[in-house]
């Protein structure tokens, strides 16, 4: 698999590593080893992009790639949100990468048919949560981070790290205010 990394807090080697380590254990979970090999995700880290659009979107995941037979994608993340929900806003476009690979989810040039496990899906005027990829995407996406707590050491090793760099702020905002002696 092939993973780039840009944007919004990108800079430290450490949240780096959490991004890319946690994008290829969603992908292993998800998919078949020979077809997580063959993907390539361009994933931008976005400042504010929950502002940007009202509210609507934290992430967003774009074929890049030929659309018959996807395997490039670009992701978009909002990363002011802590980090643990950043982690599920990826585990969620993960989820979406997985349905594209798979052709699980076909989206046509026609913005409101779309094709969901075979069927044509006809979706304007739904809600979000009525339409069954994101609906999919939203339960996987809680039982890929609870995964990624439980099997690896990804989180940990992110945490460690950060509470040894500068333990003096580690703890700030309002944990700081509820628990002073930390």
């Amino acid at each position: 698999m092939l993973i780039q990394l840009s944007g919004y807090r990108t800079q430290g080697k450490n949240f780096r590593g959490l991004i890319v380590d946690s994008a290829e254990f969603y992908a292993n979970e998800l998919m078949r080893k020979d077809l997580a090999r063959n993907i390539s995700i361009d994933i931008q880290i976005v400042r504010r992009m929950e502002k940007k659009t009202n509210g609507d979107q934290m992430g967003t995941c774009l074929i890049t790639g030929e659309c018959s037979r996807p395997r490039e994608f670009d992701l978009e993340i909002d990363g002011s949100h802590r980090t643990t929900l950043i982690l599920k806003i990826l585990a969620h476009e993960m989820v979406h990468i997985w349905q594209f690979a798979t052709r699980k989810w076909i989206q046509y040039e026609k913005k409101d048919i779309e094709k969901w496990k075979g069927e044509i899906f006809e979706w304007k005027g739904l809600g979000y949560s009525d339409l069954p990829w994101e609906a999919e995407a939203l339960e996987k996406e809680v039982i890929l981070f609870h995964n990624l707590i439980e099997k690896t050491s990804i989180l940990d090793d992110y945490m460690d790290h950060a509470m040894h760099r500068d333990p003096e702020t580690f703890y700030e905002g309002e944990y700081a205010k509820i628990h002073p002696s930390v």
